[in-house]
């Protein structure tokens, strides 16, 4: 159970440099396998060399992007914002929590709303029901005046 608690301290304090570290070997390796074309591409001035140095940087950008995504992920992080300022990692755990938050005072907010039209609707049907009670007293005064002429 130690070893296993020491491997968890030593993976979040050094992981990510591991990691990077391993990216970098493997995109090493990567560009020094890779097969040289018989016809180099123009990006490489026509030397093999640097065609694996290309194939190495294009490997190790992608697997520094899989460790990074990887280790986000593990501390429940991810890639929010995409813009012109760059890439931008957030909590996705926190803003689902928020979303959470904001939908359930979103329905609180709306049950209120209904019940303030539910009592405007009552109170209105009451005045107009009151209206109606003096409506017919006004017409039975008039009728009263009417047949008083």
């Amino acid at each position: 159970m130690q070893a296993q608690t020491k491997l968890k301290q030593w993976l979040k304090r050094h992981g990510f440099a591991a990691g990077v570290i391993l990216a970098g070997v493997a995109a090493i390796a990567f560009g020094l396998a890779v097969p040289v074309p018989d016809d180099l591409p123009v990006p490489a001035q026509n030397s093999a060399a640097l065609w694996r140095v290309e194939q190495a940087a294009i490997a190790y950008a992608f697997f520094y992007l899989l460790v990074l995504a990887t280790t986000l992920g593990l501390k429940d992080r991810g890639f929010v914002e995409f813009g012109p300022g760059g890439v931008k990692a957030g909590d996705v755990a926190a803003a689902q929590k928020e979303r959470q938050i904001a939908l359930e005072k979103q329905a609180e907010t709306l049950a209120a709303l209904r019940d303030a039209v539910a009592m405007h609707a009552a109170l209105s049907q009451a005045a107009v029901q009151q209206l109606q009670r003096e409506l017919r007293e006004l017409e039975q005064r008039l009728d009263k005046l009417n047949s008083e002429l």
